[in-house]
């Protein structure tokens, strides 16, 4: 059976090759709608570990949905009663202010560039155990921190310069690759930032870490209920605002990669189809001589297999070669696009062997 698919397949090279093209490329858009999610997905599982034992406190509001966002704005009056708060580790604890950059193109996904005001010394309530190139500590007025593809998109290295609203920085550290909130990140101290971006008094979030880390959603609590005004996020509240803001992102991906299974289904069907039809005489030949109806299959199922797979193992080394991040294409989702591909192909074959089992050796003889 797969002899006779080989040789159907190289009889028709130019619409076998097509149809092999065409499964390819829409594989290729499954693994690249793929390597986004799970991406995004583990992005957001790193962001999550950094803010163990902290809480996020932020102005109320419905827009804020947990993120931390440059839209929360409170005084700095209200930040410093938050960290007056019995239970804080004031050391690892500051306000901090958000100013976007450079915007995201993307809907609902952080800025590609942001500034981070903070107060000197409290550096680690930001960067948390991530690993900097050069210091780790503002000193001066003008120093900044850069996350990793934030010194990728100004082009600049540790001792650079750095102009933001015209304004000088010294770029004293760079943080090597981590979640993106921080990859994206300029950090300055906050009241350069308040000065830079002319915002006095106000600060964006406060970022808090709890002395003891089990009683984090209790100082949560706490701090909510001393003031009206804000809500104060611990990580489990932060993680299930993140899973509610992410299941559009989510549906959005499942419904383009079934578009792209259902397109690729659909593609080798007709092309099985008019395989089918092209191939009546030589079916019903078959039949006449004795061939079974799983011989018929099989030849169908053979043909439409070997189209389908080939487009699918075609696509993992050109996805390879295209990401940016080759670590990205794992066993795991080689493994999960052939087995798609193995799927596509089966299920299409399903209607043209139908087909090709209900011809009438008789008819398609006389046809001939």
């Amino acid at each position: 059976m797969l002899d006779m698919a080989l040789r159907n397949i190289w009889q028709r090279k130019t619409r076998s090759l097509l149809t092999i093209l065409g499964i390819g490329l829409a594989v290729m858009l499954y693994v690249y709608m793929s390597v986004i999610m799970n991406f995004y997905n583990k992005d957001l599982e790193r962001q999550l570990s950094s803010i163990a034992g902290k809480v996020v406190v932020s102005a109320k509001s419905e827009a804020a949905n947990g993120f931390p966002t440059a839209a929360s704005v409170i005084t700095i009056a209200d930040a410093e009663a938050v960290l007056r708060h019995d239970g804080i580790d004031v050391s690892r604890s500051t306000p901090v202010l958000l100013q976007p950059l450079v915007n995201n193109p993307a809907p609902n996904m952080p800025p590609l560039v942001q500034a981070v005001g903070l107060l000197p010394g409290r550096e680690t309530a930001y960067l948390g155990d991530s690993r900097v190139e050069g210091s780790a500590q503002l000193t001066g007025p003008d120093d900044a921190i850069l996350g990793a593809k934030a010194a990728e998109h100004y082009k600049t290295r540790m001792g650079d310069q750095l102009v933001i609203q015209d304004r000088t920085f010294r770029v004293v550290g760079v943080v090597e690759t981590s979640f993106e909130l921080l990859n994206n990140a300029v950090i300055i101290p906050l009241q350069t930032a308040q000065e830079t971006f002319i915002r006095p008094g106000v600060v964006s979030l406060v970022y808090v870490t709890a002395s003891d880390p089990s009683q984090v959603d209790q100082l949560a609590k706490s701090i909510q209920d001393a003031n009206s005004k804000l809500q104060a996020v611990s990580p489990g509240g932060m993680s299930r605002s993140v899973e509610k803001a992410m299941s559009n992102q989510r549906a959005f991906f499942a419904g383009v990669k079934s578009t792209i299974i259902a397109v690729s289904l659909i593609m080798i069907t007709i092309v099985m189809i008019m395989a089918v039809a092209d191939r009546k005489k030589e079916i019903g030949t078959l039949k006449a001589l004795g061939a079974g109806a799983w011989t018929i299959i099989g030849t169908v199922a053979a043909e439409a297999l070997v189209l389908s797979l080939a487009g699918g193992v075609l696509s993992i080394p050109v996805s390879w070669l295209r990401l940016e991040d080759k670590s990205q294409m794992d066993f795991n989702l080689a493994l999960q696009t052939v087995l798609l591909a193995a799927f596509v192909g089966a299920a299409a074959a399903i209607w043209p062997a139908v087909s090709a089992v209900g011809v009438d050796p008789l008819e398609s003889l006389r046809h001939e």
